[in-house]
């Protein structure tokens, strides 16, 4: 009996295929289909020893090729935890500022944890613009910000860029961004701070500096410069450190 892996039989030559048609080809008891998407060549295995079998698989992925949505075969076994963890090696090689260590000695980058929480155990095939809105609308459910929604989005479209660099897929969903509130303004850099609380009043410099120190906004810190709430505020602080 000849072995299944015997190069005698491992690969039976077939009648040949008009052009575009593909491959149809037997390796031990299996046929295998070929065919090209984009120039890039693919093999697939039909898992049958049936010709029939093989050729309706190759008419199929033939048709998906044509209509711009075949897929191919190793996309299907791509997880979102495999290109999560893609994601923090590429950050870890590129010393990216936001990938920050746990107590435990894992590392992890701000808002993926929302995105761990709701796609872990998907496959990738399965992240579609749909189930990106999903996400999106899980998120303003829970009152993320937009801003905050979106540092999770670009992190996950980071992920299908990887991935798409790394042959494993052919395309990207599309990501529906959201609109932002407009970005804060009036920050000053330490020094430009420094100088101001020189040229400020005694009573005012502690609340300018908590207010620079907490990152208030402008208007944040007026309630308490009003004359008529001083005292009782100073008062009401020194009881404190008392």
């Amino acid at each position: 009996m000849k072995s299944a892996l015997d190069p005698q039989t491992e690969t039976q030559p077939q009648s040949r295929r008009g052009r575009g048609e593909g491959r149809i080809w037997r390796i031990g008891r299996i046929w295998w289909i070929q065919y090209y998407v984009h120039g890039r060549q693919i093999r697939e295995s039909s898992h049958s020893d049936r010709k029939p079998v093989a050729e309706r698989l190759i008419r199929r992925r033939l048709g998906e090729a044509a209509a711009g949505i075949v897929t191919f075969p190793q996309s299907a076994r791509v997880t979102y935890g495999q290109m999560r963890d893609v994601l923090l090696a590429d950050y870890a090689a590129n010393r990216r500022k936001w990938l920050r260590q746990r107590k435990d000695g894992g590392f992890y980058v701000c808002n993926l944890p929302e995105l761990d929480k709701f796609f872990e155990g998907y496959r990738v095939i399965a992240i579609t613009t749909d189930a990106i809105r999903a996400f999106i609308q899980k998120r303003q459910a829970d009152g993320a910000a937009n801003g905050t929604t979106n540092r999770s989005l670009a992190l996950l479209r980071r992920m299908f860029h990887l991935a798409l660099q790394d042959g494993k897929l052919r395309d990207i969903p599309y990501f529906p961004m959201l609109k932002e509130a407009p970005p804060r303004k009036g920050f000053l850099e330490y020094s430009d701070f420094q100088r101001l609380r020189e040229q400020l009043p005694e009573y005012l410099r502690s609340i300018t500096t908590m207010g620079y120190l907490t990152g208030m906004c402008l208007g944040d810190p007026r309630p308490a410069l009003e004359e008529r709430k001083l005292p009782r505020r100073r008062d009401q602080a020194r009881r404190r450190l008392n």
